[in-house]
């Protein structure tokens, strides 16, 4: 590998005549110090250009995916970890709508106080019904909104990351118009009034269980204090995927990136462990509280170098003696070795993974750091991505060592990845959300969707569940429930999966009597 020369910018500025003035030393000194700056150039500033251009590329218009043939055996980490929840398949629409009017004799209609007229989706078609119903426990009075209604349109757009405008082309195509606007508005008035001290109880529920994984993704926001579009932020924490306990996922919208955040949710939180990259704020934050610990992300450490390998022309043609004496692939190399023992210690306790990784993980770990260790400063392009990578590990080799000292600390944060990934396609779609109000609900939406996945709860039956019950229970109480009072109301409660089974057996009996058109 070429040691960078170093070079003085400074080079004088000669018009003709003054060259032709110059004595021959002096004209021999001017080109030689030329001669220096264009090689200078040829070897270190044209290649990390070119580098950095191709990474841009495979970034914006390559394979999302980290595999390469330099992984031949080691996969990608977060490639093997499988979704709980399967896609699924929506029933079609019938073209014809029957309204069917229920009816209600003069007896009944005197137990009733108030009328109003609602549409009730099915799986098979919208039905306008026409009907006497008590206000208790109503969602929003006055309205068309029902849970059905609520349900669908959010699992449409946090479980199927359908933007607003095609949803409401759905709904209109199928015999029921509604606006964008509305279904906004309704997401936005449910989401501050029944869904966020929901959300309060699930992070209470997290911060006791210590271990948790933490990301953010940036959101466009339209609309904000300022009057100008805004990148924010939208903040996610996990429980640690190691842990015996149900999954807990809170997506928290922010305006910015600053400790400010951990310091709201978890300043009174004691003895943490935050699974993360090696984001300023997190190393603020732990550096505050004294008792909190930072466990870095092998996959943000290993995707540095494979950007890299992917940048590298006919790469995939290299015979594998050639790959290993590319600096990039031995180190992701080394990565992978780690991840394929962990995938082996997942399914055991904390202390039988401890003492495992302590005699297996622990040679691995130092095998790598002392490799990256052996390669000096002056082996590298300062502006190199490949120093970027290296430094990036040596200089934060601690925090990467946390999991060889606790079986529960994970090696990797690609569960929270994962949850991230459906607002990412979903943002995709839309680009931008009008107003902070809607990032923050949104934000409370796909807790709700990401935790039910994440326990293998049905998303549209948790959701139509919430809408249903949470009204009633706001209304009992006053308005202000107790915290412990939403603990039914987790998707891993016998409360809900009671209520998903019989949804499941009554779908099921409906379906054994659909008969298919000849």
């Amino acid at each position: 590998m070429r040691t960078k020369k170093k070079m003085d910018y400074r080079f004088p500025h000669y018009t003709e005549d003054d060259l032709r003035t110059l004595d021959h030393e002096a004209l021999v000194w001017a080109y030689c110090l030329l001669q220096d700056r264009f090689e200078h150039l040829r070897d270190y500033d044209l290649p990390n250009l070119e580098e950095k251009y191709r990474i841009r590329l495979v970034k914006q218009f390559g394979r999302s995916t980290e595999k390469s043939s330099a992984l031949t055996g080691h996969s990608q980490e977060a490639e093997k970890e499988k979704k709980n929840d399967a896609p699924q398949k929506k029933d079609k629409v019938q073209k014809e709508h029957p309204v069917r009017h229920a009816g209600c004799t003069d007896k009944v209609k005197k137990n009733l106080t108030v009328v109003d007229e609602q549409i009730e989706l099915t799986p098979e078609e919208l039905e306008k019904i026409i009907a006497a119903v008590r206000h208790t426990g109503k969602m929003k009075a006055g309205s068309l909104m029902t849970p059905d209604i609520l349900a669908e349109i959010v699992n449409d757009r946090c479980v199927l990351q359908l933007p607003m405008n095609r949803i409401a082309q759905d709904f209109s195509r199928n015999g029921f118009p509604l606006t964008r606007q509305a279904m906004a508005r309704w997401c936005i008035d449910i989401g501050f009034r029944y869904i966020e001290p929901l959300i309060f109880r699930m992070l209470g529920l997290l911060k006791e269980q210590k271990y948790l994984h933490a990301d953010e993704t940036f959101l466009t926001v339209g609309h904000t204090p300022s009057g100008e579009r805004q990148e924010c932020r939208q903040w996610v924490f996990r429980t640690s995927s190691l842990l015996d306990a149900p999954q807990i996922i809170v997506f928290w919208f922010d305006e910015t990136r600053s400790t400010d955040v951990l310091r709201e949710l978890f300043g009174d939180t004691e003895g943490l462990v935050i699974i993360c990259d090696a984001y300023i704020s997190y190393q603020t934050f732990a550096k505050e509280k004294g008792d909190t610990t930072i466990a870095n992300c092998y996959t943000h450490a290993r995707r540095n170098f494979t950007d890299i390998i992917k940048a590298i022309p006919g790469f995939k043609n290299l015979t594998e003696e050639e790959q290993n004496e590319i600096l990039s692939c031995r180190i992701v190399r080394m990565i992978d070795h780690i991840f394929k023992l962990e995938r082996e210690l997942k399914d055991l306790d904390a202390e039988s993974r401890l003492t495992m990784r302590q005699e297996k993980a622990v040679p691995m770990v130092d095998e790598l750091f002392d490799f990256l260790r052996s390669l000096p400063d002056s082996d590298f392009d300062k502006s190199s991505k490949l120093y970027e990578a290296v430094n990036y590990m040596k200089n934060q080799e601690d925090r990467f060592r946390v999991f060889l000292r606790d079986g529960s600390v994970p090696v990797h944060n690609s569960s929270c990845e994962q949850a991230i990934f459906p607002l990412s396609l979903e943002r995709n779609n839309w680009k931008c959300i009008d107003s902070i109000d809607g990032a923050i609900t949104l934000g409370y939406y796909y807790s709700l969707t990401e935790t039910a996945k994440a326990n293998g709860a049905v998303p549209l039956y948790y959701l139509k569940y919430l809408f249903e019950r949470l009204p009633a229970l706001f209304e009992a109480s006053g308005g202000k429930p107790a915290p412990e009072s939403f603990d039914v109301f987790i998707p891993w409660s016998e409360d809900y999966r009671s209520y998903e089974r019989k949804a499941i057996d009554d779908l099921s009996e409906t379906l054994k009597q659909w008969k298919p058109a000849s």
